[in-house]
């Protein structure tokens, strides 16, 4: 695997004394598929962000539904429905059109704990139903009730 940090992130990590509390971090949460804790933190989530960018304008969107709605369906990979909410397609068109996506699962309840996820897509399908997205190139720390489309994405770690 390659590093989590790229070069502007060293800079400024290197300017403050950051590098080896980065390295460290990096050390031990990067990972290129899901640990037991981490399918059980995302079975449980009521709500996602999804980050998204192409040709240089990011978006960010929440997805959310009960818990149950996003499944894990294999050791690097997972799935949610997409509900049309307003026809504008942003977080799918982005995927279809730029590899770089970023999930965050957080949660508030107990001790607050979050996931994070950047990774870069290989493929990706649209069909009705289920969105499938294979994420992790970097993992940190009951069906839906509707669904309405699928982006399927394989991402490489």
């Amino acid at each position: 695997m390659t590093s989590m940090y790229h070069d502007g992130q060293r800079v400024l990590q290197d300017a403050f004394d950051g590098r080896r509390v980065a390295d460290v971090l990096e050390d031990r949460r990067k990972r290129s598929t899901f640990d037991d804790d981490d399918v059980a933190m995302i079975h449980a989530a009521p709500f996602f962000f999804l980050a998204t960018a192409h040709d240089g304008v990011a978006d960010c969107s929440f997805k959310g539904g009960a818990p149950g709605f996003v499944r894990v369906t294999g050791p690097d990979s997972l799935e949610w429905p997409d509900h049309d909410g307003n026809s504008m397609y942003r977080s799918l068109g982005n995927i279809l059109l730029s590899p770089a996506v970023g999930l965050l699962f957080m949660t508030f309840d107990g001790a607050p704990a979050r996931l994070r996820s950047t990774a870069r897509r290989k493929s990706c399908a649209i069909r009705k139903s289920w969105r499938a997205i294979t994420p992790p190139a970097r993992w940190c720390g009951s069906p839906p009730r509707r669904s309405s489309r699928t982006a399927r994405a394989t991402f490489p770690t």
